[in-house]
């Protein structure tokens, strides 16, 4: 986070990034508690597996910083396999690794709080157009829907770590 006077974080992105590392901590929990013989496991027909909610907010933070002008995406080539609406398939053949998935989270995380960090208040209440109205107003707002998409995934790896007759661990 950039908290010099010289460019200080905006408060609303400060919150935002609270938010972030909130959602953050419970799916890598998640993550963590999910044994390698279930990573790859779709709880129950039409589910997700671990792997598929991992690279899904991978991606889902690379896309949504890149198509609103925050650069490059630096997972392109996951994009299709975790976009949303794509279809989880059982098994680890064609994913990433569970490593691989755990770098891409934190450079697509890395990535979207440089943006969001940078932004000055203008940028932030620029009204959202598009798809993206769905989600937020504006970009501020964005932070606290991107947060809570990260939380409604862990609660699927929750629940499926329940179907596999684990413990709930919150």
């Amino acid at each position: 986070m950039n908290d010099t006077t010289a460019n200080p974080v905006h408060p609303q992105v400060r919150e935002g990034l609270r938010g972030f590392e909130f959602a953050r901590q419970l799916l890598l929990e998640m993550a963590k508690a999910t044994p390698d013989d279930r990573f790859y496991d779709v709880p129950a027909e039409g589910g997700n597996h671990a792997a598929w909610n991992l690279g899904h907010i991978a991606v889902t933070d690379d896309r949504i910083r890149s198509a609103l002008g925050g650069g490059d995406p630096v997972l392109a080539d996951w994009h299709d396999m975790f976009k949303g609406g794509s279809v989880c398939k059982p098994g680890a053949e064609g994913y990433p690794s569970r490593e691989e998935l755990l770098d891409g989270l934190a450079k697509s995380r890395a990535a979207v709080i440089a943006w969001f960090s940078g932004m000055n208040e203008t940028e932030l209440t620029e009204p959202l157009t598009g798809g993206f109205t769905q989600f937020a107003a504006d970009r501020a707002m964005l932070m606290g829907s991107m947060a809570g998409h990260e939380t409604f995934h862990a609660g699927q790896m929750s629940a499926a770590r329940r179907v596999f007759g684990m413990p709930p661990l919150f």
